[in-house]
């Protein structure tokens, strides 16, 4: 049985238990749907011309993609297994057609925004859960490095980066990108494609050493896997697979990892429901009125610590706030001599002033915004004591570990959509803010002779569009950072009141059984008692 028909089981297992008991199963039926759809992206990126789609076609067995490619026809497009369709999107409109039909289209940039590819191949079968990205050549400029990271970073596993062997530089662009991926920890493979264009002597002495120490040095890591692929004759993509299917069975631990933190919760409400039930049977009606008005005083009490705890929380985060401006700001003085040259030789600094603020923002993100999360966090389970306020056998070291866990999610997800709006002002306010400040630039200096009066000129301009553009930056990024807490918190507050409604059932339950006398206390009894060994030995399946 593989991994999702495993745990396809254990949830229908516990639904099955939780609908005997009438407790509620809206979100766990949510997950369960889920788990058919649950993969991992692998992008491949690379420069025009290095040879993705005709790799990927090798792979497949079939030429599926187009080699013959502009920048206008070249589109993002996600390859995986599935009952041979495709996909046209562009923006909320969908179109499907036959994969044979696809072939024979004609499409652009400008009429399509993504292409999504289902087909039933052997190989695809065994990395069922990995969708293959065919990314645009690289050259296209920092859109496209915006979108690389932004959209598919929350969903991917590792990244894999060609490189031509007949043009083995490491462009700038890849440079930039490999040093955001740095910031992520994000695995990378590379791949050198059109092996036979130079002799082997050159591939294994020259061009793979330059490439893996390059990549090495950016990312700051030792043995980056590399594989090479030939243009046309021999054309064998065996380490290319290898790849992808290691990263296939670290989609397996990933999932495994999700859905068995998923599973705990609900297992969690299983277990306090039916030990409530067990422990509090023989408890008179009265006893159990007076359980049910102490829970009400413990969910106040919790709620009133958590107010504190958010109140506080809400300080950090505007410091937090404070650190990456200044970081923004730093950074973009710290490059402003780049950008008054750039300036005064007639070059867009937009690029690179979007470079400097997402590093900028990302690194301030994880530096600032990571730990004090975790701590607040932590604060957050000690308050909510599993111990106390339910009644379960998930261990506290579960509880903690399952905390990291959503803490470790929270900011992979959270960063590239702070990152993406951030990428969206950058090409609108930031923008604006970046053009108004070259254009006058240019009109200013380019009227005067003197080279440093241009230069000076050029710096005040520079030295006025920083706080400028740090401003608009980091207004986007309070505005998600503080809309990703909100989040956070109103699930904590969800969570908080399901575990207490649980209780409180647990007891209204026994009421009606006290109030019914011609329930069978004893079959009752060992029908909670069997059904509390078979979570646990589910808890036990998943440790």
């Amino acid at each position: 049985m593989d991994v999702k028909s495993k745990y396809q089981k254990i949830f229908k297992d516990c639904i099955s238990i939780m609908e005997k008991y009438d407790i509620d199963t809206t979100f766990i039926k949510q997950d369960l749907n889920q788990i058919p759809n649950f993969r991992v992206t692998t992008p491949i990126i690379g420069g025009f011309s290095t040879g993705k789609s005709s790799m990927i076609n090798a792979i497949l067995g079939k030429k599926l993609l187009s080699v013959n490619i502009t920048p206008e026809t070249s589109i993002p497009t996600e390859i995986f297994y599935g009952d041979n369709n495709v996909t046209l999107i562009n923006g909320d409109n969908k179109k499907s057609v036959d994969i044979d039909e696809f072939k024979e289209i004609d499409l652009s940039i400008n009429d399509v925004d993504l292409i999504k590819i289902q087909y039933e191949n052997e190989f695809l079968k065994k990395i069922k859960d990995v969708v293959i990205v065919d990314m645009p050549g690289f050259d296209s400029g920092i859109e496209l490095h915006n979108k690389a990271i932004d959209k598919y970073l929350p969903k991917s596993l590792a990244y894999i980066i060609t490189f031509s062997a007949d043009d083995p530089t490491v462009k700038e662009s890849i440079v930039n990108f490999l040093k955001e991926l740095k910031l992520y920890d994000m695995p990378v493979y590379i791949v050198i494609t059109k092996c036979d264009k130079v002799t082997e002597n050159q591939l294994q002495n020259e061009i793979k050493l330059h490439i893996k120490k390059s990549v090495e040095n950016l990312l700051n890591i030792n043995n980056v896997k590399i594989a090479c692929v030939k243009s046309k004759k021999d054309r064998n993509t065996n380490e290319v697979e290898e790849f992808l299917l290691e990263i296939q069975q670290k989609s397996d631990e990933i999932f495994e990892k999700e859905y068995s933190n998923k599973i705990r919760k609900y297992i969690s409400e299983i277990e306090t429901y039916i030990n409530n039930r067990l422990k509090k049977n023989d408890f008179s009606i009265e006893q159990l009125e007076e359980e049910q008005k102490d829970l009400e005083n413990k969910l106040q009490k919790t709620q009133q610590k958590l107010s504190r705890e958010r109140q506080n929380f809400d300080g950090q985060l505007q410091k937090c706030i404070e650190a990456i401006r200044r970081k923004i700001e730093a950074d973009l003085s710290a490059s402003s001599s780049f950008m008054e040259t750039a300036i005064l030789n007639g070059n867009d600094i937009s690029d690179k002033v979007n470079m400097i603020v997402r590093k900028a923002v990302t690194t301030g993100i994880k530096t600032e915004f990571e730990p004090k999360l975790q701590k607040y966090l932590r604060h957050v389970a000690d308050i909510i004591d599993v111990n106390t306020l339910v009644d379960t056998t998930v261990e506290v070291n579960q509880v903690e570990v399952a905390t990291e866990n959503m803490v470790k999610d929270i900011v992979l997800k959270a960063i590239p959509v702070v990152i993406a709006t951030i990428g969206g002002v950058l090409a609108g306010p930031i923008g604006a803010v970046i053009g108004g400040a070259l254009s006058v630039i240019v009109e200013t200096i380019f009227g005067q002779k003197q080279e440093e009066r241009k230069r000076s000129l050029a710096r005040q301009k520079v030295q006025e569009a920083i706080p400028q553009i740090s401003s608009q930056a980091i207004e986007q990024v309070e505005k998600e950072l503080r809309l990703y807490v909100q989040e956070i918190n109103t699930e904590i507050e969800a969570d908080l009141n399901k575990k207490i409604e649980i209780t409180n059932k647990a007891i209204e339950d026994i009421k009606i059984e006290k109030r019914n006398k011609k329930t069978d206390k004893e079959q009752t009894v060992a029908e909670l008692k069997a059904d509390l060994k078979e979570v646990g030995d589910i808890l036990n399946e998943i440790r």
